[in-house]
């Protein structure tokens, strides 16, 4: 049995929220109630994807921006688009010598899709007409896996996380038009994200002392070259 939502009622705790009047946890008390409430009671209507029998292992998914297509990357290095609707498979994106690790839908677009591999190659595809654009990330001569990807909401602008740098590269160019660094090799970069304007980048960094006590990865531990602009210039 649910207890009764708290005496502040739900409106009440809304409007406070919306005029950033909320002071602490206790205020959001009914709200918190309510989407209890909400999830223990709602059923859900799921529907399983009719991939290909040989697909292997779903590392990650993506939705569209209309929410119509979900883009979905696999251990057979294949990536499959699926209307949500229906369940079924409407395209296969095949190119990737190793698996998709990351996948993105532009903002802005319902077509455009970026994909980055284990073996450092990143590629956008355009589902209007089933081509893509690549590019491979390396250290050294050595490939990177691409960790995370972030369109620009509006531009012609992907972010690419690979190692301890960011690549910001415009795809109908051949490659990434600037680069940035962390301060430290072992400071690889997990995730990467425009905000909602395009004027701010979100980072996740590994901590120096997890990377040292997880050291031999399937990622090699190497310097960037000379033209990679350190972090904070």
């Amino acid at each position: 049995m649910f207890k009764p939502l708290h005496k502040q009622n739900v409106l009440t705790a809304l409007r406070n929220r919306s005029n950033g009047s909320t002071q602490k946890k206790s205020d959001l008390a009914p709200l918190l109630e309510l989407a209890e409430k909400c999830a223990a009671t709602q059923c859900t209507n799921n529907r399983k994807v009719e991939l290909p029998r040989r697909t292997r292992t779903t590392f990650m998914t993506a939705v569209s921006p209309n929410k119509k297509l979900i883009a979905s990357c696999h251990g057979d290095h294949n990536i499959y688009i699926s209307d949500i609707a229906s369940g079924k498979v409407v395209n296969s994106l095949i190119g990737h010598s190793r698996s998709p690790w990351c996948i993105s839908f532009h903002p802005s677009s319902n077509d455009i899709l970026a994909s980055g591999c284990l073996s450092g190659e990143v590629r956008v595809w355009d589902l209007r007409v089933g081509g893509s654009e690549s590019w491979m990330v390396s250290e050294n001569d050595i490939h990177v896996t691409v960790a995370s990807l972030s369109f620009h909401p509006t531009d012609h602008v992907l972010l690419i996380a690979a190692g301890n740098e960011i690549h910001f590269w415009d795809w109908s160019l051949p490659k990434p038009f600037a680069s940035v660094k962390t301060g430290s090799s072992a400071e690889r970069v997990r995730l990467v994200r425009f905000d909602m304007f395009g004027s701010k980048i979100l980072t996740g960094v590994i901590n120096f002392e997890e990377e040292q006590q997880n050291s031999g990865t399937d990622e090699d531990d190497q310097d960037t070259d000379n033209s990679t602009v350190p972090w904070g210039s």
